[in-house]
Parts: structure tokens; C-alpha cells; sequence
């Protein structure tokens, strides 16, 4: 019994649900990919006054792989052999930052991986910075998990 807080400990393991971008600082273009498991982000960041922030969502399609039956399915795609599809220019979250120099585009993703692509215009200058995120649904995870250790067990209770 000691492998569930193990497992539960996992699983919620990020409840920060924001991806930061740094326009103001010269930083990487690509940031490190992040697992959610919420279907409810925040885009937030910093970048020069007057910026427009622009976002290009695209969601990533795994190979196909025919199968009758669901347990032969391969649950961990290989990402280097699908594809990228371009979803929407999001042009309803664009948003022009104020003298804060805080921005901050609340977005709703579905199951799955995306790749999100953020364009800081600001006059002339143009600079896009990108990352890879997933969602996880946590409730298909542990019902997974459950299934999996429990099935084995015999509960014939008398």
C-alpha cells in the first residue's frame, strides 16, 4: 500500500497552472516542456510597454495506430513521428500590455499535447518564444491506476 501516495504524489505534482514568458530579458526562445493537470492555463509574462501579444496554438497528432482491441492501443506516443496542426491564431486573447508590463491570456485546452507560440509585437520588433505543454486528465489517470492495482484483488466480503 505504500506504491498509492507514491502515485497520487505524482499526479498532482504541478497545480501551478501558468506558463510564464520573458520578453524584457533575453531568454530562451523554446522553454522546457510542462505537464498540466488542468484544462484551464494561464499565459502570463512581462514584456515592454505597448506590446501586442499575439498566441498560435497548435495541437500535436499522434501516428495512427490501428487496433481491434484497446489494451494492444500504445498510450505513450512517440512525438518525433506525428505531426503538428495548427489550430487557431487565438485572435480573440490578443492583448496589448499597459504600463505594468504584465500580461496575463487565460486559455482552455483539451486532452493532449499542444505547442503554443507566442508573437510579442511592439512597433518593429517582433520576437516569438514557443513551448510544449500536455494535459493530463487527473480523474482518467486515477481511474486508470485503480483499475490496474485493484483488478487482481478479491473482495469476496461475507
Amino acid at each position: 500500500m505504500i506504491i498509492l501516495p507514491l502515485i497520487s504524489a505524482v499526479v498532482s505534482a504541478d497545480d501551478d497552472n501558468k506558463v510564464v514568458f520573458e520578453f524584457l530579458e533575453d531568454t530562451d526562445d523554446i522553454l522546457e516542456s510542462k505537464i498540466f493537470y488542468s484544462k484551464d492555463i494561464t499565459i502570463t509574462g512581462r514584456a515592454p510597454e505597448n506590446t501586442e501579444i499575439k498566441i498560435n496554438l497548435y495541437w500535436y497528432r499522434p501516428p495512427f495506430k490501428k487496433s481491434i482491441i484497446s489494451r494492444e492501443k500504445e498510450q505513450n506516443f512517440d512525438y518525433s513521428s506525428g505531426k503538428w496542426i495548427f489550430i487557431d491564431n487565438l485572435d480573440d486573447l490578443t492583448d496589448i500590455v499597459g504600463a505594468s508590463k504584465i500580461f496575463a491570456i487565460p486559455l482552455r485546452i483539451n486532452v493532449g499535447k499542444y505547442k503554443i507560440e507566442i508573437l510579442a509585437i511592439n512597433g518593429d520588433d517582433e520576437r516569438v518564444k514557443e513551448i510544449e505543454i500536455e494535459y493530463n486528465d487527473k480523474n482518467q489517470i486515477n481511474k486508470e491506476f485503480s483499475t490496474k492495482v485493484y483488478r487482481h484483488f478479491d473482495l469476496d466480503i461475507e
